[in-house]
This record gives structure tokens, sequence and C-alpha cells, in this order.
């Protein structure tokens, strides 16, 4: 498996060399769109998993040649109502057109939008960027077209996530630097991260919540809908009891924790977009769990826990007892309303079975917490519910019923034949009688 990922991390290192970034596809249509940056953390994770120095050095320009990228193309500054000004990072296509592989509902969505038809392209394509295409995240809350894709709005929004993402990175280039012996790049790096967290904090946190909310540029103001990124920053660690005390607090009030499946991605039910309400996706409740895993406060590493179990038995179920129609598979994503393997829905296009990141989370939750034997689910005793075990019920007693019909029919035909069968034998016997008679007058 380290041979797999170190050659997975030199392709990808070869596409930074040549974007620049990792873009969202290797197609060309998709090229001027980058993911979410990640490839250091993917860097990281391997090196902690093998020590491989040699590697390290090998990757180090291109982690640098990625986070170059995104100063000088995605940073941009936060001025807030306080005059406090922070360098911040978001998701901002440079596209100004309808996407080559969704072109007509583009074309729709920018002309008949709340917004500049270019500015609603390069939304939607900045959207894409964020991997989270699409959610009421990305649209106003407010006015026409409210949650549609009419009012989508990235390019005004600075996400919570990315800026995580970032600083995450930053923190991780220093003490790669360091590792190296390149001090001066380590403390190059210390800087970005310390002015970074500075401003995660300032800009997103509300004290009144208990949490940290993506930021709205043009309103001036956080939105403040549940997703599963409002708890990210937490992956940085070093947050005082009463800051994870207030994220508790604000984690049992949100309504996000009450359900058999996992967490959801919004709590929004009103768009039918995929990423949206009650659709759960892989990565991000991985990376909600994670964040809580790593917060040290007591009962939010028992939520995280629990949270992981009810992902694992979701997927298990989905995998050794699908629901009746269903194939046996890892789905992209999850309707978190149940814990029986109901794989989401909504969104342009239908439910992917595989799944590459579905089967990353699983694999490192199961690694991280185990398989303890009250989360096994046994044949004898399937933990589906609801409409698939409902469903199993009625298909039983249905065939029954319709046995006990046929049985009936079987019996009244069977009647009604003796009884024709009797009668045509009386019949026969009264005109052998006859003839009997007749014999006798001859």
């Amino acid at each position: 498996m380290s041979t797999t990922v170190r050659q997975i991390l030199e392709n990808l290192a070869s596409v930074v060399q040549f974007h620049g970034f990792i873009p969202n596809s290797g197609s060309v249509q998709l090229s001027r769109r980058s993911h979410p940056p990640l490839f250091t953390q993917m860097v990281a994770d391997y090196y902690a998993a093998t020590g491989n120095k040699t590697l390290l050095k090998e990757m180090i320009p291109w982690m640098n040649q990625e986070m170059l990228w995104w100063t000088e193309n995605r940073a941009f500054y936060v001025k807030l109502p306080s005059g406090r000004k922070y360098r911040m990072y978001q998701y901002r296509a440079l596209s100004s057109c309808p996407r080559p592989e969704n072109y007509l509902t583009d074309l729709n969505n920018g002309l008949n939008g709340t917004g500049h038809p270019e500015f609603i392209w390069s939304s939607i394509a900045s959207a894409c960027e964020s991997g989270l295409d699409f959610s009421t995240r990305w649209f106003a809350h407010q006015g026409k077209y409210a949650d549609t894709k009419y009012s989508i709005r990235t390019n005004n929004i600075i996400p919570v996530d990315l800026n995580v993402f970032m600083a995450w990175n930053f923190a991780t280039l220093t003490n790669f630097h360091e590792i190296l012996g390149r001090s001066k790049e380590a403390t190059e790096y210390r800087e970005l991260y310390k002015g970074l967290r500075e401003a995660l904090d300032e800009v997103f946190w509300s004290e009144d919540y208990g949490a940290w909310f993506d930021y709205d540029l043009m309103e001036q103001k956080l939105r403040s809908g549940f997703y599963p990124s409002n708890v990210f920053p937490l992956l940085l660690g070093g947050y005082d009891a009463p800051v994870t005390e207030k994220v508790l607090d604000y984690l049992l009030k949100s309504g996000a924790l009450i359900f058999k499946g996992g967490i959801p991605v919004s709590l929004n039910n009103a768009s039918h977009e995929q990423w949206d309400y009650p659709n759960g996706w892989p990565p991000l409740t991985h990376l909600f769990v994670e964040s809580l895993r790593l917060s040290k406060n007591e009962k939010l590493v028992k939520i995280a826990e629990e949270t992981a179990w009810k992902f694992i038995r979701t997927a298990y179920n989905g995998m050794m007892y699908p629901k009746m129609g269903m194939p046996a598979a890892c789905w992209e994503k999850y309707d978190i309303r149940y814990d029986d393997g109901t794989p989401g829905s909504g969104g342009e296009y239908p439910v992917q079975q595989g799944f590459g990141w579905t089967n990353g989370a699983l694999l490192d939750l199961i690694y991280k917490y185990g398989i303890l034997e009250e989360h096994t689910i046994s044949r004898t005793e399937p933990i589906n519910s609801g409409k698939s075990c409902a469903s199993g019920k009625q298909f039983i007693f249905l065939v029954f019923i319709l046995f006990g019909l046929l049985m009936l029919w079987l019996l009244i035909a069977f009647a009604l034949r003796l009884k024709k069968f009797s009668n045509t034998k009386h019949e026969e016997l009264q005109l052998v009688e006859t003839v009997r008679l007749l014999d006798n007058e001859w």
C-alpha cells in the first residue's frame, strides 16, 4: 500500500509541476478550477506512516508550489467592520461562462439568476472548486430564488474549511522545513500560519453561537447555518476548555447529532441539492470526527466516536444488508436519516457507488476505533429497520394471502367439479334404469 500511495503522490506532484496546482480534473475544460488544497496533508499522512525523508525532499518543492499558487491566485483581504484587515482564502474560479459539462442548465441559471450572468457562472465554477457542488452553503438564504442555484454567491463567501486547510498546510510545512533543516522557510510558513490562525478566530468565530461560520463579504456578517465545517478549526488544536465547551453546547443544540446514519452535510432541506440535508458525505463526516477527536474535550471526543460508528454501521449495512432492490455497495453519500445503508440523492447525476472517499474514510475510522462486537451486525440480527424490514414482512404476508386464495380457489373448483361429476353419474344411472324397464316391457 505504501508503494501505491507514493506513486499517487508522485503523480499528483507532476500535476502540480505542470499546472502549478491540482485542478478539478485532468481534462482541459476543468483545468482552470482547483481542488481543495489537501496535497500537503496527503504527503503528511504518508510521511507519518513511513518516515520516508527521501520522498519528503522530493515532494517539498511541489507542496511549496501549490501554496504559492493559492497565495497568488485565491488570497483575498477581508476588512472587518472594526477596521482590522486579514489575508484569507476563497474559492474563486476564473471561469465566466457556463460549464461545458452542464452548459444548458448553467446558461439558464446565469440568464435568470439574481446576479450578473458572469458572476453566477463564476460562482458555480467556484462551488465546484470547493467540492461541494452544490449546496445552500453557497446560495442566498433570503429574497428571490432563496436557497436555489439561481442565487448562488460563492464568490462573495470566505469559507471556514478552505482557510483551515491553508492554516493546516502552513503548520505542516513549517514542520517539514524544520525536519529538512531549512530554518528560513520554516520561519516564513510559521508567520503565515500565525496570521491565518488569528484570522480564523477573528473573522469566523461566533461567541454567541459557539462555532465558526463562513463570512459573507457583501453583507459583512457571518452565515450562521449548520455545516460540518463549523467545527473544522478544532483540527488545528490549541483551543482551551471555554471554547470547546461552547462548541459542545452548539452541537447539542444544533439538531445535527440526532440522526441514525451520521452527520448531515447541512440542515437545509429546501434545495434538493446533493450537498444538503438529508445527505451525509464521508469526507465531511471524517473531518468532523477528526475535529472533535482532536479537541481534547471528553464529551466532544465521545461524540466523535458515536458519529464514526453511525457512519460505519450504515456503510456496513449498505454492503452486507442492502435494501430490497439495491445492490450491495459502498456509496458516495448516504441518507443519514437511516442506518440501513440507504444511499443519498439529489444533485446533477445519479448516486454513485464505489467509492474512493467512502472506502478511505471507513478504513481510517475503523483503524482508529476498531470494530467492537456490539457494533457488528450478524446475519441473524441485521439492524435493517423501517421501510426495508416492513417491506419484507409485507411481502411475506402477501405471499401467504395469495397462497391461501389459491388453495381456496382450488377447493371451490374441486367441489364444483365433484358436484358436476355427481350429477352426471346420477343421470347415467337414471338412463340405465330406463333402458332396463324398456327391456322388461319388450
